[in-house]
């Protein structure tokens, strides 16, 4: 008995190293990825807040900033303003998500009157990886 050998026309050949090419890139890519150390670091964040005399009675504007490739879920970062050295009140900014490179916006209001030696800190900053 004779094999008998099937004849690929041009079509059929481009097709199957075009899909193979394909397949090669994307697990190139998967592996090169898996490589990358970033995977294993905590999300980084950088929170920072200016006075906003737009808010009243006495407000300061948020910025949290993502800059790691990791995202950050249910991020809660807790301020504390302090008059004359004593902690007088606090407030919380609670974000439900914080993506990979990404930055977000929230005001804190405070109801003390302000004073100008007045210091808001930053005392927590917790999160979840998700």
């Amino acid at each position: 008995m004779e094999k008998v050998r099937r004849k690929h026309n041009i079509v059929e050949k481009i097709t199957f190293f075009i899909g193979l090419l394909l397949l090669a890139a994307i697990l190139g890519f998967l592996i090169h990825d898996l490589l990358q150390d970033d995977h294993h670091f905590p999300p980084q964040l950088e929170i920072s807040s200016s006075y906003d005399p737009e808010v009243k009675p006495y407000g300061y504007r948020v910025i949290v900033k993502n800059t790691s490739k990791q995202t950050a879920q249910d991020a809660e970062i807790d301020f504390a303003l302090y008059q004359d050295g004593e902690e007088i009140e606090n407030a919380t900014a609670t974000f439900m998500f914080l993506p990979a490179k990404s930055q977000k916006t929230a005001w804190i209001v405070f109801y003390t009157a302000r004073k100008p030696s007045d210091s808001v800190v930053v005392r927590a900053a917790t999160y979840i990886k998700p």
